[in-house]
């Protein structure tokens, strides 16, 4: 079983019948780099010849049509990350892209499966907060211009039945208390 820890990636593999656990932090200590893997009755620790570096609050999402994990972003505080890694179930490999979101932690990502992309929405560097939607195709990142969005970050998930990318919004109005929008 992985040691306790938050702030950690997870995403459901379906091709092969997994949930992929990556990083995170304990309470104490160095950020996790390790690779866990839940078949529905016990974890088990995987050992990648290559993995990303540790971090806290990178998001993963999974790719049914390319069979792979993909995970961006993160950060081991102060530095924020803006990396893409994709996981096949043996290896993590880093992919460079022509173009890439700013490095982030707090986003939201999910599989848009109707039109095979990896959406990445939102999050927040030291230096912003965003406003803004991305879209990975497994070899580049693009970003999407919207004319109107949710007010700041949240997670995001993908409903099938109405091919639609959900946002439940987490951001706080001008006084401080929780938005609960649906976008």
């Amino acid at each position: 079983m992985p040691p306790a820890r938050y702030y950690h990636g997870l995403a459901y593999d379906a091709g092969r019948g997994r949930t992929v656990l990556f990083g995170g932090t304990p309470a104490v200590g160095p950020y996790f780099n390790d690779t866990w893997e839940y078949d529905g009755s016990r974890w088990a620790r995987t050992s990648p010849p290559t993995s990303p570096s540790g971090r806290k609050s990178c998001k993963l999402a999974y790719d049914i049509a390319r069979a792979r994990i993909v995970l961006f972003g993160g950060d081991v505080y102060p530095t924020y990350l803006g990396d893409t890694w994709e996981y096949d179930g043996v290896t993590w490999t880093q992919i460079a892209t022509a173009t890439s979101p700013p490095p982030r932690t707090s986003h939201g990502l999910a599989y848009d499966a109707a039109r095979r992309r990896i959406v990445l929405c939102f999050g927040a560097n030291n230096l912003v907060a965003f406003r803004d939607t991305w879209e990975y195709d497994g070899s580049n990142w693009t970003q999407i211009m919207t004319a109107t969005g949710p007010p700041g970050g949240a997670d995001i998930a993908y409903d099938m039945a109405r091919t639609r990318t959900v946002f439940f919004g987490n951001s706080l109005n001008s006084v401080g208390q929780p938005v609960a929008e649906t976008w």
